[in-house]
This record gives structure tokens, C-alpha cells and sequence, in this order.
């Protein structure tokens, strides 16, 4: 199950979902994580990586097991020993302008060769939020409120 992480603001703040991630073999493999977006914007940027560099501490940033990018934002590769697990963290930026209610979703699927060995569908909720929302003058008039009574 993948956990919330980072709930702070949104507009250009990487939001992300960790998960579990184990070499079900007896010997080490290179797992590979194929990024697909399923209904997010264009301009947004999708990624992998160890959830320990997600907590910006400069001495987690030496991981046992790195994740390489191979195509930015679509594939990635792990080597795993045997049976072992590592934590990974599924990154989301928005970029731009972030509508209201925005739902982005995405899928990480975990490949060893050319097997399926498991697959994330990561789902995030953008709030309903319009924080730099000006009004003109003529909108905070009384007239506004009688005509919502």
C-alpha cells in the first residue's frame, strides 16, 4: 500500500507515494520500473527513486541499492540481491497552473526480464484551493451579498 508523503503546497512541490519494492528470486536481478501515466497533464513530471533521497539528507543520498534513470520519467532499473526489499518513492511535480479537484494517475510496474512482478497505481488528489485569488473592488460590495441571500 503506498503511503502519503509531503502534504505541503502543490503548485511545483514534489509530491510522493512509497512502496515496497522486493526481489522475489534467489539470486540478484535488475528490476526494472516502467512509468506510465494514465491521466496526468502533460506538462507534469513523473519519477522514481530510493524514498531514503526523498527526505533531502545529504547522508541518504548513498543508498545500498540505487535506482538508475534510464528514460527520464518512463523507465528505471534497481539491482536487487536475493529476496531482498527496499523502500521506493514515486515522485509527482506539478508544473503550471494546478485546476481545482485535479486527480493525477499513474502506474509504476516492477519488471524482472519479462515478467510482471508487481505494478502501483499511484492516484494524488490536488485540493480545491485558489490562494492568490484577487477580487476587484466592485465585487465586495453589499450588492453581492444581498443577492446570495
Amino acid at each position: 500500500m503506498a503511503d502519503r508523503v509531503g502534504a505541503q503546497g502543490w503548485n511545483s512541490t514534489p509530491q510522493m507515494q512509497t512502496f515496497n519494492l522486493i526481489n522475489p528470486y534467489d539470486r540478484t536481478e535488475d528490476v526494472r520500473l516502467m512509468v506510465q501515466p494514465l491521466a496526468v497533464p502533460a506538462d507534469w513530471k513523473l519519477s522514481v527513486r530510493n524514498a531514503e533521497q526523498g527526505s533531502g539528507d545529504a547522508a541518504a543520498t548513498q543508498t545500498e541499492f540505487p535506482i538508475h534513470e534510464v528514460t527520464p520519467g518512463r523507465e528505471y532499473v534497481v539491482s536487487l540481491s536475493a529476496k531482498r526489499q527496499i523502500k521506493v518513492a514515486s515522485v509527482l511535480v506539478p508544473v503550471g497552473e494546478v485546476g481545482p479537484n485535479t486527480t493525477a494517475r499513474w502506474t509504476v510496474e516492477g519488471r524482472i526480464g519479462n515478467e510482471v512482478v508487481g505494478t502501483m497505481v499511484h492516484e494524488m488528489n490536488t485540493p480545491y484551493l485558489v490562494a492568490d485569488l484577487k477580487l476587484p473592488p466592485w465585487a465586495a460590495k453589499s450588492r453581492w451579498r444581498k443577492a446570495l441571500r
